[in-house]
């Protein structure tokens, strides 16, 4: 489920989110897989911690990001997806934020899966605030989106729970 629209230019995005303290993950390799190992072993966190790929009309992110909480249990996830529309010659990206809030094994996939904060809308303020902070947003609206359901699951199974509005961050 999306619920933040940033109109800005690929760079603008990249240096905002650099700017807010945001950390671009890690791609899932044996070595990423031994340091998510060793930060879980550790109770420490892992900034650059690979991330799991979600898609949005069957496409991957053009950008992710994640902020942690000091342990890589509980971390801030961004799944931002390029749009083709643009506004006012800007280009138009969609993003999916959570806060995960723990770790727990998922029978159905065999495999540790993060369980996340039902509550979205607080994540998206999350990230608002911080992109905010960094003065790199000319301005900002609250849509609302009625036929945006609001309560829902993701994929493994976890509340969601939102009043269907969208933030849109219009960048310098």
């Amino acid at each position: 489920m999306t619920n933040i629209m940033f109109i800005g230019t690929e760079e603008e995005l990249r240096a905002a989110f650099e700017k807010a303290g945001w950390f671009q993950p890690s791609r899932l390799n044996t070595a990423s897989k031994l340091e998510t190992a060793r930060a879980l072993i550790e109770a420490r966190g892992y900034n650059e911690g690979p991330m799991s790929i979600l898609l949005l009309d069957g496409r991957a992110p053009d950008l992710a990001y994640q902020k942690g909480n000091n342990t890589f249990a509980k971390r801030h996830h961004l799944r931002i997806f390029r749009r083709p529309e643009t506004f006012d010659g800007k280009p138009v990206w969609v993003c999916s934020s959570t806060h995960d809030t723990g770790i727990d094994f998922s029978d159905r996939d065999r495999t540790f899966i993060h369980k996340i904060d039902p509550d979205i809308d607080k994540e998206r303020a999350k990230v608002v605030n911080d992109l905010l902070y960094t003065g790199m947003i000319r301005s900002i609206a609250l849509v609302e989106r009625p036929d945006i359901p609001q309560n829902a699951t993701n994929a493994t199974g976890d509340s969601l729970r939102t009043d269907g509005g969208m933030a849109v961050l219009l960048f310098q």
